[in-house]
């Protein structure tokens, strides 16, 4: 599936970013990231009847605010997303910080084409599963940027502000219960056939999870910058003889001051899609989209106002050393 059209008219791309609604003149910029075997259209839509919600119900239950919706995609194809193989769209390593970084690549390109006013648009990102863990990558990635010739990059940490986790894990140092929950989330979103024929892949997985782990490490040092929902599954994954919930709630909502925490009576699968506006979970979602979208702007310009105040002192510091 190359591409997908919506019952609006846009075309959503296989790999990369594409627009799927936009108002007028928007102020804020909402990023949609899928996770393991992902689609960056299918991850987000029901089966019966099919709703691609990003597209279908969001823009009028955001119709006050003035926003862009985009969707991103990437080769999330377990084969590829963590063990450095190669696949069609994907570099030479598909691993989270290849993705990561590609993404605020290609995010920063999408913005700076739209205009210099994009460029500092603030920026909601929703997760599923795993691609919070693509997120909080490209954050801490974009977060370090200091060399001139790619200071550019540095604009998506600067623009972020809200971050939607649905179902993602977030594990400290217990590579043991990262190993399980990366087991689990496998057998929850690849095909079993791809698993039969390749059960290598899996053990391939968890030994990813010293990775992950020092993922969620680097990005506590900047999370406070961020305001962050974290919804949890609320019925089990059915694995045929056994059921199971895959992301449990201390794993997928950590302990944290001054952050939201919900249940969604969904699957692990299914936590990140919604057939219609009544659909369990859905408002909890729209309000915090709805939340960021009206606080964000003024957040946002503060924050880039103190960023070339700091620019401006390290400018005047680097002078004063070449006198």
């Amino acid at each position: 599936m190359a591409s997908v059209k919506t019952s609006n008219g846009a075309t959503v791309e296989r790999f990369g970013l594409s627009e799927v609604y936009s108002a007028e003149d928007p102020l804020v910029d909402i990023v949609l990231v899928h996770g393991l075997h992902g689609h960056p259209y299918l991850t987000w839509t029901t089966k019966d009847p099919s709703v691609f919600w990003p597209a279908d119900l969001l823009p009028s239950s955001l119709q006050n605010e003035r926003v862009r919706i985009l969707t991103y995609g990437y080769n999330a194809d377990v084969a590829a997303f963590m063990t450095g193989t190669s696949g069609v769209g994907g570099a030479s390593k598909d691993n989270i910080p290849r993705h990561a970084e590609t993404l605020v690549s290609e995010l920063c390109a999408n913005r700076s084409l739209a205009g210099d006013a994009a460029t500092q648009r603030p920026i909601v990102f929703i997760c599923h599963s795993l691609g919070g863990l693509v997120v909080k990558s490209a954050l801490t990635y974009s977060s370090t940027i200091q060399k001139k010739n790619v200071e550019h990059l540095r604009s998506i940490y600067l623009s972020t502000y809200g971050i939607l986790f649905l179902g993602t894990p977030h594990l400290g140092s217990d590579l043991a219960k990262w190993g399980s929950i990366l087991e689990s989330i496998a057998r929850a979103m690849v095909p079993k056939a791809v698993l039969h024929t390749s059960p290598r892949l899996v053990n391939a997985l968890k030994r990813q999870s010293e990775s992950l782990a020092g993922i969620t490490r680097y990005f506590e040092s900047i999370d406070h910058r961020f305001q962050m929902y974290f919804f949890h599954e609320g019925l089990p994954m059915n694995f045929g003889l056994t059921k199971k919930i895959v992301v449990d709630e201390a794993s997928a909502t950590p302990l944290k001051g001054g952050v939201s925490h919900a249940t969604i009576q969904a699957d692990h699968a299914n936590i990140c899609k919604f057939s219609a506006q009544k659909a369990p979970g859905y408002l909890l979602v729209v309000e915090a989209i709805k939340r960021s979208a009206r606080d964000a702007p003024a957040v946002v310009k503060a924050r880039w106002a103190i960023d070339k105040e700091i620019l401006l002192l390290h400018g005047k510091d680097i002078a004063m050393q070449w006198r």
